[in-house]
């Protein structure tokens, strides 16, 4: 019975996946939703991001303060609504980043961040391992093996091993990311010496974003294996306060910025026709 819930959550998680695969390239599919989409996309997983955050920070904040968390019942709620808030900004962030990376890579001239098709292979399956492995520990493990009134691992359980197996799964992915992101902006670093036209650019700030907050992300998540009262470390609690307090300026931020990179683009494609229309006017005319 054991196994079998194992290998329901995992067919789960791909199920996911592959979903959410089908909802990316239908977004891509038509011309009419990619500009438009990606500014709907930030905004669904800011508000996803913000629940789980608040949700995930609220039984720290309480033992911080408190020395416990809550009833069970009420603890309970809130690791429902965290795990639920948790997969919905999984997948909308995939959902994000994808259509960004599209957006960005495809859609303008080439950069030297041009995308490839090895590039897009090798992202795609770290998403893979990521979103089965987050979808297998919080289907299965987190609500059953892991106590969320004191904060610790339940005893000696024979499925404590493999769920912090698939935790690490987890954290290796982050820092397979984390080096994909850093080998990329050293090839970009390469075409463009000069740190501050990084800064500048849209690419620059989506993978110092990227590679910052996965930065954050891998630290907690390996701390939080290694200690033997996973959440109760004290420097894992101030880097999930920290990523989880950093990460809506950041997205509120990129809003922007695409943004106004969307309306430069619109307002230059609706300048250039306009003068179009007068050369053809003025041919006529004459």
């Amino acid at each position: 019975m054991e196994s079998f819930k194992l290998a329901a959550s995992c067919a789960l998680g791909i199920c996911g996946v592959v979903s959410s695969t089908l909802l990316i390239r239908t977004l891509l599919g038509s011309k009419s939703l990619r500009k438009r989409d990606i500014l709907r996309t930030i905004a669904l997983t800011n508000i996803a991001e913000n629940i789980y955050c608040i949700s995930y920070c609220i039984p720290i904040w309480a033992w911080l303060f408190c020395g416990h968390v809550f009833a069970e019942e009420t603890t309970q709620i809130i690791a429902f609504i965290n795990e639920v808030t948790y997969k919905a900004q999984i997948y909308q962030h995939t959902l994000l980043e994808v259509t960004r990376l599209y957006y960005t890579f495809r859609t303008r001239k080439k950069t030297p961040l041009a995308s490839t098709i090895t590039n897009d292979i090798f992202l795609f399956l770290c998403w893979v391992i990521s979103v089965a492995t987050i979808a297998v520990y919080f289907s299965y493990g987190r609500t059953v093996y892991y106590d969320y009134v004191y904060l610790e691992w339940l005893g000696e359980n024979k499925w404590n091993t493999p769920i912090r197996i698939f935790y690490v799964c987890q954290w290796v992915a982050l820092y397979a990311g984390l080096g994909s992101a850093i080998a990329v902006l050293i090839a970009f670093w390469k075409k463009m010496p000069n740190t501050k036209n990084m800064k500048k650019t849209i690419e620059g700030k989506i993978f110092l974003q990227t590679i910052f907050l996965s930065l954050l992300d891998g630290l907690q998540i390996m701390i939080s294996v290694i200690s033997a009262n996973g959440l109760k470390s004290g420097i894992a609690n101030i880097l999930a306060l920290t990523r989880c307090s950093m990460s809506a300026p950041f997205y509120i931020f990129l809003n922007r910025e695409i943004r106004t990179m969307i309306c430069s683009s619109t307002s230059t494609v609706n300048t250039s026709q306009g003068r179009q229309s007068t050369a053809v006017f003025f041919l006529q005319t004459n």
